[in-house]
C-alpha cells in the first residue's frame, strides 16, 4: 500500500519520534530556579528586619520578591513534571523506533500492535479511496486495488 512512500513515511515518523524525546526546551535547571528562590528568601528575611517601621518602598519592595519567589516555585514544579513526562515520553519513542526497525517499514504480515502504534486514523474517503494519518500528522491518500473489493 505504501509502496514509493517508504522513505517519506520513514522521514515523518523519525521527525515526530525525535520530537516526543526532545520537548521543549527547558528554561533553567530546578537546581538554578533553588538558588534563585534561596537568594530571594535572604532577601526577604533581610528586609523584613528593616521592616520594623511602616515604610512602603520596602513593603512594595517585600510584596515583590514574595510574587516572584511564588512564580519560581511553580516554575520550578512545571520543570520536574517536563521532566518526569519527558523521560516517560522518550521510553515510548524508543519502544516505537524499536517496533517500526522490526517491522523494517515493508511488514510481511499484518500486524496489530504496528497499526496501533503509527496509525493515529483512517479515513474513508470513498469506495476507492482512503485517507491513512500517521502519528505526527502526515497523512496518506491511497487508492485500494481491485483485490481488496468485497461484492456484495
Amino acid at each position: 500500500m505504501i509502496h514509493g512512500q517508504r522513505e517519506e513515511m520513514a522521514a515523518a515518523l523519525q521527525d515526530t519520534l525525535i520530537y516526543c524525546i526532545a520537548g521543549e526546551k527547558e528554561e533553567a535547571s530546578p537546581i538554578v530556579i533553588e538558588n534563585k528562590i534561596k537568594e530571594l528568601k535572604t532577601e526577604f528575611d533581610r528586609l523584613l528586619v528593616l521592616a520594623v517601621d511602616k515604610n512602603d518602598i520596602i513593603d512594595h519592595k517585600l510584596k515583590q520578591i514574595n510574587e516572584t519567589t511564588f512564580k519560581l516555585k511553580q516554575q520550578k514544579k512545571w520543570i520536574e513534571y517536563t521532566a518526569e513526562r519527558s523521560e516517560v515520553m522518550e521510553f515510548k519513542a524508543k519502544e516505537v523506533m524499536g517496533l517500526i526497525s522490526a517491522e523494517d517499514l515493508g511488514p510481511t504480515e499484518y500486524s496489530d500492535t504496528l497499526v496501533y502504534r503509527i496509525i493515529e486514523r483512517i479515513t474513508v474517503l470513498s469506495k476507492e479511496k482512503i485517507c491513512l494519518r500517521f502519528i505526527g500528522g502526515f497523512e496518506i491518500t491511497q487508492l485500494l486495488s481491485i483485490a481488496f473489493y468485497i461484492d456484495l
